[in-house]
């Protein structure tokens, strides 16, 4: 049987369900010809990332949805640095499903969740803050490893172009306490003074031309285009300025003297659904005030 139990050991190794040569037993796992200690090796996976950490090295970039400084490695909120992981989320989807795209469906509910999640993080509606949000997906790499996370990134901004900003220290509650509101900002004109370039946000007591009234988010549907867009979205604007003032629309108009601007309703946010505009109300013609406007009477405004 010398030759037989060597004829069973290649056979058992190659394939355990071959029958043994010459034998009436079929051998198994801990027969003594085999180490019953031999394990399974587990399937590799992609590790999630966590929340509650940074990344550091976009200062002075705009907000897109795929920066460089989302592939840096993490440092402590303490730090300075310009983004921040609030909330990890998962993807519902197959092993054979594609990378999901900005404007995929996928991405769409990824979005949304991270959304609804820097609502509660900030302690309020996270439009009316300094901030923007960017979901993360994994690289083509790692989806094809089967990571079906996202991270939900936030990164401050300065201004109405997304211009990113460092800071140290989380923005947990940053609507609760007033440190991440938007509150009022100054307007960049265009050289021949028809278009605003951007509008750079500042608190209420320093000078400034404009204040934030509130947000209008458009009916969902596609994207309607520019033109009829914001044609909609500055009488909207003009209804949330004039409730921001106890003011009804018809009655506001009838006083004059006050300009407003919708900002917001680009065709890629809108394709992630963010249908919202920033609404800010000023006086016209266009002069400094170091205090809100919030419940005075255009033509009384302070100064």
């Amino acid at each position: 049987m010398v030759r037989a139990q060597r004829a069973a050991l290649v056979a058992v190794v190659l394939a355990a369900v071959t029958a043994l040569g010459g034998c009436s037993l079929t051998p198994k796992v801990g027969d003594g010809v085999l180490d019953a200690a031999w394990a399974v090796m587990p399937t590799p996976v992609v590790p999630a990332p966590k929340a509650n950490v940074c990344t550091v090295g976009g200062g002075g970039q705009h907000v897109d949805w795929d920066l460089n400084l989302f592939r840096f490695n993490a440092v402590d909120c303490s730090a300075p640095h310009e983004s921040e992981t609030y909330f990890i989320g998962s993807v519902n989807a197959a092993a054979s499903a594609s990378l999901p795209d900005v404007g995929d469906d996928l991405f769409r509910r990824a979005f949304d969740t991270c959304a609804k999640e820097a609502d509660t993080f900030l302690g309020g509606d996270y439009r009316t803050a300094r901030v923007q949000l960017v979901p993360v997906l994994p690289t083509e790499r790692q989806w094809k490893g089967e990571a079906r996370w996202y991270r939900c990134e936030m990164l401050q901004i300065a201004d109405t172009n997304v211009t990113i900003t460092r800071r140290s220290g989380s923005l947990r509650d940053g609507l609760k306490d007033g440190s991440a509101a938007i509150g009022c900002a100054n307007e960049t004109m265009t050289s021949d003074k028809k278009f605003i370039q951007v509008m750079t946000f500042v608190g209420c007591t320093e000078a400034h031309d404009m204040e934030l009234t509130g947000i209008y988010t458009a009916p969902d549907g596609p994207f309607p285009g520019h033109d009829a867009l914001h044609n909609s979205a500055s009488q909207s604007c003009l209804s949330v300025s004039a409730a921001y003032l106890g003011l009804s629309k018809s009655a506001m108009s009838g006083i004059g003297g006050f300009s407003w601007v919708a900002w917001g309703g680009f065709e890629d946010t809108w394709s992630v659904g963010d249908r919202s505009f920033w609404c800010f109300l000023g006086p016209y013609p266009s002069r400094k005030m170091h205090a809100s406007l919030k419940g005075k009477r255009p033509g009384n405004f302070p100064r």
